[in-house]
């Protein structure tokens, strides 16, 4: 054997040693289950079976994405616990430690939201077949040509709303930036200000937002199961 197929295999080894302490970390409330862990290759048995190959790449980066904020929510509930307990590590970076919780949840709260989107596309465009007049979350809730399949959908209408006003503030409202000073005084939470609505504060705790996530991502395959269709076009 060479040795770069040594370092091959010692790397491969480290590799999944990794996955398997994650798999201890990230397979609790906090987190996101997908099925797989952040360093956990990708397999075709995250994808509903149904789903024929021409939309499989749709679902990939989609579920990667997923692997993405898992790990943010790792770093945020680490520094959140070191604010918490006044690290001596907090006290020399105040400000990076603060703005990186921010940051993080800003970047949680998009990846969600677009995961969300695009289901809602997909469903609607390549299940129902009736094109992209609701595109994303923020308007499913005057969508007047609501399949009847989709009624779960309508159990989170709650958990849309917010999604979407915390992504809108973030992205469009001066004010979310001060957020960077707020934290969850017994817990990780989420913040931001919708000037939209009378400067509304949101504060949501981080657990909330990852259980109710992992509701929908259920319901969202439990609905592609049962209405797609695998022939081919």
């Amino acid at each position: 054997m060479l040795i770069d197929d040594l370092d091959q295999v010692e790397y491969m080894i480290k590799t999944l040693k990794k996955v398997e302490e994650e798999k201890k970390v990230y397979r609790s409330d906090r987190f996101i289950y997908s099925g797989k862990v952040p360093h956990e290759n990708f397999s075709v048995n995250l994808i509903p079976e149904c789903i024929r190959e021409e939309h499989t790449l749709l679902f990939m980066p989609l579920i990667l994405n997923l692997d993405e904020v898992n790990e943010l929510l790792f770093e945020s509930y680490d520094i959140w616990n070191k604010i918490h307990n006044h690290s001596k590590e907090v006290e020399v970076v105040n400000s990076y430690n603060y703005n990186k919780l921010r940051i993080n949840s800003v970047i949680i709260i998009h990846i969600i939201k677009h995961y969300m989107d695009m289901m809602l596309v997909f469903i609607l465009e390549c299940i129902f077949n009736l094109g992209r007049e609701c595109d994303c979350i923020g308007r499913w809730k005057n969508y007047t040509k609501k399949p009847r399949e989709l009624s779960k959908l309508d159990d989170f209408q709650d958990y849309f709303d917010l999604i979407n006003d915390m992504e809108n503030a973030n992205k469009h409202h001066l004010t979310s930036i001060y957020t960077a000073q707020l934290i969850g005084q017994d817990e990780l939470c989420f913040f931001a200000i919708n000037e939209k609505k009378g400067n509304k504060l949101y504060s949501v705790r981080a657990i909330d937002i990852i259980k109710r996530f992992n509701e929908l991502y259920k319901v969202f395959n439990d609905i592609i199961e049962v209405n797609y269709k695998r022939e081919s076009k």
